[in-house]
């Protein structure tokens, strides 16, 4: 799957921070070769959890990313900030794919719904038909579509969520990068 589009921007500079990194004697993030060792994963390994930014010791503050970083006074801020944007890059190719297959679940069964409307509106049309049946069949539909509706959304703001830590992660690991 392909990168998230912050991660595609972001995966150049961090690059040249490895580079740099290399150059200079001091350590690579992670002790690794290379920044993208998350991003390769299959689906046979499980999706890494989620990064919590409410973890002990961390103050609280408006930026949840910022209060989970570490002070930026080594390469120790550095390898941190590499195995949290590790971690996260993981849980976020694992939620594009769910995503994607809730999004075709999401438009199988609204199409399924459609179709019952359907069956609904060709019966009330009829001389005779029965418009209470009308009405609590088009109610329960309509409750069962905002119901899948709400599903989806929220996996989609978990996901802009994770694409914005992801993000400020970047940034943040530049930026110490360049001061540093």
């Amino acid at each position: 799957p392909a990168r998230p589009q912050s991660a595609q921007m972001q995966h150049k500079e961090l690059q040249q921070v490895q580079a740099a990194l290399q150059s200079s004697g001091g350590l690579v993030p992670n002790g690794t070769k290379s920044l993208d060792k998350g991003l390769a994963t299959s689906p046979q390994t499980a999706p890494t959890p989620p990064i919590s930014f409410a973890s002990p010791g961390f103050g609280v503050t408006q930026d949840p990313v910022a209060a989970a970083l570490p002070l930026p006074d080594s390469q120790a801020a550095l390898d941190e900030l590499a195995r949290q944007h590790d971690r996260l890059i993981g849980t976020i190719l694992a939620e594009e794919e769910e995503l994607i297959s809730a999004h075709r679940q999401h438009i199988d069964m609204m199409v399924e719904l459609i179709k019952e409307e359907m069956v609904h509106l060709n019966n009330v049309d009829r001389p005779g038909s029965d418009v209470d049946a009308y009405v609590n069949g088009l109610d329960r539909i309509l409750r069962m579509k905002a119901d899948y509706i709400g599903d989806i959304r929220s996996r989609v703001d978990l996901f802009k969520d994770h694409l914005a830590q992801e993000d400020a992660l970047s940034r943040k690991f530049s930026s110490l990068a360049s001061s540093g």
